[in-house]
């Protein structure tokens, strides 16, 4: 019997990294190999160093610049896209201009967040495209909230989810390879007052990239030797962590 078996191709990962404003997930985007920004949004006014694309407002505008990364000579290792809510936005304005609605609400029975996915799965080949021609890393970076969550094995509780549609946010979480929350590292002391006893969270300036589930996050990684908790250091250290754990940056060690 004869199988037609093949070892999968190592590539690229595609990131996916959210958390609260200002946590510094723009500059984890900024530290990656030779990094390259599509913009949805004006955040890199702190880092004019940056090579990055004009911000886009409108979907053409994304599609002109996955194909100008695509088609033209670059020595750009890592696209960072920052960020996926904004780009939801220009999704959203792009089905209200073909429905001819001023909202995608507008549009019954949940027809235009359908119709949205369309454009999602369009972005995602881009992105795959980049990821397996040119062996580009993706870096997706997203803002996040709080929500409740209801778990069927347990009561309801708050969560840090993704802020975008719950259908979008899956369907690119399905096709991330690593999903990082980036948060300040807190830490607590009990306080008594009245014989009452309560915890009060202390603020810091510590910071943790997150790639494990701890139930309060939608952090996850298909590889399976990383850190559950990464420290979010000034210098970039944490990307030769991240690098060592993805056999993608590590074949050119194992061949020698």
């Amino acid at each position: 019997m004869s199988l037609s078996l093949q070892k999968p191709k190592l590539l690229p990962p595609r990131i996916l990294i959210y958390g609260e404003p200002k946590k510094g997930k723009s500059t984890f985007g900024f530290q990656a190999p030779s990094p390259v920004f599509i913009q949805t949004e004006d955040g890199l006014t702190a880092m004019p160093e940056a090579n990055a694309f004009p911000v886009a407002t409108c979907w053409e505008d994304i599609i002109k610049y996955f194909a100008e990364l695509y088609n033209e000579e670059h020595d750009f290792n890592t696209l960072v896209v920052d960020s996926l809510d904004w780009l939801e936005s220009l999704i959203h304005k792009k089905v209200c201009e073909e429905k001819r609605v001023q909202n995608i609400s507008d549009i019954g029975y949940g027809g235009g967040y359908s119709a949205a996915l369309a454009y999602w799965r369009e972005y995602i080949s881009m992105v795959n495209q980049l990821r397996e021609d040119k062996n580009m890393m993706i870096v997706q970076i997203a803002h996040s909230q709080v929500a409740d969550y209801k778990s069927p094995d347990a009561e309801a509780y708050s969560k840090h989810i993704i802020k975008m549609h719950k259908g979008a946010a899956s369907y690119v979480k399905e096709r991330s390879d690593l999903i990082i929350f980036v948060n300040t590292l807190l830490s607590t002391k009990t306080e008594e007052n009245f014989g009452a006893k309560r915890k009060i969270a202390l603020g810091g300036d510590e910071r943790v990239l997150y790639t494990h589930d701890k139930n309060n996050n939608e952090s996850g990684t298909r590889y399976h030797n990383m850190p559950q908790e990464i420290p979010f250091d000034k210098e970039g250290k944490y990307w030769n962590t991240i690098m060592s754990c993805i056999p993608f940056f590590n074949q050119e060690k194992k061949g020698k």
